[in-house]
C-alpha cells in the first residue's frame, strides 16, 4: 500500500490562457505534463502530471477540479536545478474537489529514489475527494481532507486502477504549520506516519475495508491529538512504527500507548 507511485509524463501540455496583458497567466491542464513556468493560477480539470523538468509556480490557488488528478511524485531535473528541488510550489491554497485525486510528493521512506520537495505556503482543503496521497511536502496552512474516499472496499478505482492499486489516501514526512484534520473517509486504507505538525490534530469517524488501516504514528505533535469512531480504531499495525509525541493532550484511540508525551 505504500509502495510509491512513478507515472512519465508524456503527451499533452497544459492549456493555458492569459487574463490581462501582463504578468504570469492563469492556467487551465487538461491532461498530460503541466509545463514548468510561472501561473497566476492554476485548474486542473483532466489527468495531469508534474513537469519532468523545471519548477511549476503558481503565485495564487491551485485547484484539482472534480473528476479530475494531478500525479507530481518525482523531483525536478535539469541544468542548474539540484535533485530534490521543488516541482510544485504553490503561494495561495490547494483545493482537491469531489472524486479527484492527487499524489503529491515522494521520499525515501516509501521507496522513491530521490526526495521531492514540494511547497503549499496556504491551506490545503480535499472535500469528497477519492484519494489524496501526500509525502514530504511543507505546508504553510492546514491540512484537511473530509468525506470521499473509492468506498469501504479495496476495489482499485480511477487513477489507482493504473497503478493496480487500491483506493487510498497518505499523509507521510510533511511538516506541517497548521492543524490536521481528517474525518468521514471511506476508503481501503489510510495512515499518517512521520509528520511534524505544530498545530491539532482531529482524526475521527473514518471507515476502511483493510484491517491494517489507521495506522497514526510517529508524528510529532505540538497542540492537541484527538482521535474516536474509526474502523479500524487507531492501531500499530505492521508499519512498525513508534507512538506519536504529542506536547498537548493525546485522547480518544490516540491515548496511550498510541501516544507519549513530548519530551
Amino acid at each position: 500500500m505504500l509502495a510509491a507511485i512513478c507515472v512519465a509524463a508524456t503527451g499533452g501540455v497544459a492549456a493555458a490562457s492569459a487574463v490581462g496583458a501582463t504578468g504570469p497567466p492563469h492556467a487551465t491542464c487538461t491532461g498530460g505534463p503541466v509545463a514548468a513556468g510561472s501561473y497566476a493560477s492554476l485548474t486542473i480539470t483532466g489527468t495531469c502530471f508534474g513537469p519532468p523538468t523545471g519548477v511549476v509556480e503558481v503565485l495564487g490557488n491551485l485547484i484539482v477540479g472534480e473528476g479530475a488528478t494531478l500525479v507530481a511524485n518525482y523531483p525536478s531535473t535539469g541544468p542548474g536545478q539540484p535533485e530534490g528541488d521543488a516541482n510544485i510550489v504553490v503561494g495561495g491554497n490547494l483545493r482537491v474537489g469531489a472524486g479527484a485525486a492527487m499524489i503529491l510528493g515522494c521520499a525515501a521512506e516509501i521507496g522513491c529514489a530521490s526526495t521531492t520537495q514540494d511547497r503549499v505556503d496556504g491551506n490545503l482543503t480535499a472535500r469528497g475527494a477519492l484519494g489524496v496521497v501526500l509525502h514530504n511536502n511543507a505546508f504553510g496552512g492546514s491540512v484537511s481532507l473530509s468525506g470521499g474516499g473509492g468506498g469501504v472496499s479495496c476495489e482499485p478505482t480511477g487513477i489507482f486502477a493504473a497503478f493496480g492499486l487500491p483506493v487510498y489516501s497518505d499523509i507521510e514526512d510533511n511538516t506541517v504549520a497548521g492543524s490536521v484534520s481528517v474525518s468521514g473517509l471511506e476508503s481501503c486504507w489510510f495512515g499518517m506516519l512521520r509528520n511534524l505538525v505544530s498545530g491539532n490534530v482531529s482524526y475521527h469517524d473514518n471507515t476502511y475495508a483493510d484491517p491494517d488501516a489507521s495506522e497514526v504514528l510517529q508524528n510529532t505533535i505540538l497542540g492537541n491529538l484527538y482521535c474516536r469512531d474509526n474502523l479500524p480504531a487507531v492501531q500499530f499495525g505492521d508499519s512498525g512504527a513508534a507512538p506519536n509525541q504529542v506536547r498537548g493532550r493525546a485522547t480518544g484511540e490516540c491515548a496511550f500507548p498510541i501516544s507519549v508525551p513530548l519530551a
